[in-house]
C-alpha cells in the first residue's frame, strides 16, 4: 500500500501533518451547526462539521484511534458543503472529511457489509448497461426479498428508475454550418440512468449550433471512491478522464452537478487546468445565443430543486431558473428551504436510508401542497432519490429535459 509522503510514523502511530494543519484552520466557532443537516437532526457534536474536524485533527496526530463509532461519525456526513459557505475561517470541510476517510480507510478492515456494498457499487460503475435490464427483476418478490436480505432492499427503488439505454455515437453533427464543437461528459451512470437528460442535452446544443465529441476512453469521475477514502483510485479514473478530454481547445460539457464538483477539482492548481473548460449544461446553454430558440408555451406547475453541489461548490444554480423562464406559462417554484440537503448524497440514499427519507420529506410535502406537475433538479443522484419519494403523477427531470420537450424543432438530432 503506498503511503502519501505527508505521511510517517511515529511511536507506532501515523502523523498526516498537512491534514492536522488543515485542521488547524478550523477556529471551532460553530458557525456551521445550524447549516449542517446531521447536526439538525441529532443535536450531536460529532455529527457537526466543527465535531468531525476535531476527530479527524485526532486521527492524524495519532492521539484517537479509528475505531468503528468514529468511521460512523464521519460516514454520516453527506459531504453537502453546506457548512463551507458560512464559515468565517473558509475551511475546506469537504477536502477534510475525504482525507480523513482515507486515514481511517488505510488504518481499518472494512466489515462485511461494506465489502459487499463496495464490491456491487464498483460492478455497477464498470457495468451500467445491464441496469436497465436488472428493472424488471427488481420487481420480483424473491428479488425483493434476497435484496432485503442482503441488506440492499435500499437500492430497489433506484433501480426501478433505471431507463432504457440508447447507445451513445462518438460524434454528433451540428445542426448548421457552424464549426463550434464541445465534448460532453457522460460518467459511469449516464447512459443507464440519465440517457434522457444526455440525449435532450444533445438535442439543444445541435440546436445551438454545436458539434458534440463524446469520447469513448471517459470513465467515472472518482466522486463516490473519493468520498468513501479511496483517493488514490479516484485519482486513476481522474488521469483517464484528462487524457479523455485532452484536446485545450474545446469546452467540456457536463449535465450531472454532482460529477462537475469532483471534475472541477483535477488539476486545479495548473495555468492550463482542465477545470477552466468545464461547464454546467445549463450553463453553458445559458451563455449562447439562447434567444434563437423557440418554446412552445407550458401551461403547468414546476418546483425547481437546487442540489447542494449547483448551490455550493459551484454556484451555478441560478441559470436553470434563468432558463426555465423562457418558457411562457410555465409556473415556476422554488423550494422554501432549499437551503438543505435532500438526502442523495451520492451514495448516501443506500447506505443511509433512514436518514436520507428523514431530510427528503419537506421536499416531498412541498411538492404535493404546490400540487406541481414537474419537480426539475441538476443532478443524478438528486433526481432518482426525489423520483423514489414523489407521486407518480409527479414527473422528475432535468431542467434541460422540460427545454428540449418545448422546443419549436427545426430538425432531427443527426449522428455521424
Amino acid at each position: 500500500m503506498d503511503i502519501p509522503q505527508n505521511i510517517f510514523m511515529a511511536k507506532n502511530r501515523v502523523i498526516d501533518n498537512a491534514l492536522f494543519l488543515k485542521t488547524e484552520q478550523c477556529v471551532r466557532c460553530a458557525s456551521c451547526a445550524p447549516r449542517c443537516p446531521t447536526y439538525a437532526l441529532s443535536l450531536n457534536e460529532a455529527e457537526s462539521p466543527r465535531g468531525r474536524i476535531t476527530m479527524i485533527a485526532g486521527l492524524a496526530t495519532g492521539q484517537i484511534s479509528a475505531t468503528e463509532s468514529l468511521q460512523q461519525h464521519l460516514d454520516n456526513c453527506l459531504t453537502c458543503r453546506a457548512c463551507e459557505q458560512v464559515c468565517p475561517a473558509e475551511v475546506e470541510v469537504g477536502d477534510i472529511l475525504d482525507q480523513g476517510r482515507a486515514l481511517t480507510h488505510r488504518r481499518r478492515w472494512p466489515t462485511l457489509a461494506q465489502l459487499l456494498f463496495n464490491k456491487v457499487l464498483d460492478q455497477i460503475i464498470a457495468h451500467p448497461k445491464p441496469l436497465a435490464r436488472l428493472t424488471t427483476l427488481a420487481r420480483l418478490k424473491w428479488v425483493q426479498r434476497m435484496a432485503h436480505t442482503l441488506g440492499f432492499g435500499a437500492w430497489l427503488p433506484a433501480l426501478s428508475a433505471a431507463q432504457p439505454t440508447m447507445p451513445l455515437h462518438a460524434h454528433y453533427p451540428s445542426g448548421s454550418d457552424s464549426d463550434k464543437r464541445v465534448q460532453l461528459f457522460v460518467g459511469c451512470l449516464g447512459e443507464a440512468m440519465q440517457s434522457h437528460t444526455l440525449n435532450a442535452a444533445l438535442y439543444l446544443l445541435s440546436h445551438l449550433g454545436f458539434s458534440v465529441q463524446i469520447p469513448k476512453e471517459q470513465t467515472c469521475c472518482g466522486a463516490l471512491h473519493k468520498h468513501r477514502g479511496e483517493i488514490g483510485r479516484a485519482n486513476r479514473f481522474a488521469s483517464q478522464n484528462l487524457q479523455a478530454f485532452s484536446d485545450p481547445a474545446v469546452p467540456v460539457i457536463y449535465c450531472a452537478t454532482g460529477c462537475g464538483v469532483t471534475l472541477k477539482e483535477y488539476q486545479a492548481d495548473s495555468p492550463d487546468a482542465f477545470p477552466m473548460r468545464l461547464l454546467e449544461i445549463n450553463e453553458f446553454i445559458a451563455q449562447c445565443e439562447f434567444d434563437t430558440l423557440e418554446f412552445e408555451p407550458l401551461h403547468e406547475k414546476v418546483l425547481i430543486h437546487d442540489p447542494c453541489s449547483a448551490r455550493y461548490p459551484l454556484k451555478c444554480a441560478q441559470f436553470s431558473h434563468q432558463l426555465l423562464n423562457q418558457i411562457e406559462g410555465l409556473e415556476i417554484f422554488t423550494l422554501a428551504n432549499n437551503q438543505h440537503c435532500c438526502g442523495a448524497a451520492g451514495t448516501y440514499m443506500l447506505s443511509h436510508p433512514e436518514t436520507a427519507h428523514t431530510l427528503v420529506s419537506s421536499i416531498v410535502e412541498e411538492a404535493v401542497r404546490l400540487q406541481v406537475d414537474y419537480v426539475v433538479s441538476s443532478n443524478i443522484g438528486c433526481a432518482l432519490h426525489l423520483g423514489v419519494h414523489l407521486p407518480k403523477s409527479i414527473r422528475v427531470c432535468h431542467p434541460v429535459e422540460l427545454l428540449a420537450q418545448q422546443l419549436i424543432s427545426r430538425h432531427k438530432l443527426g449522428v455521424e
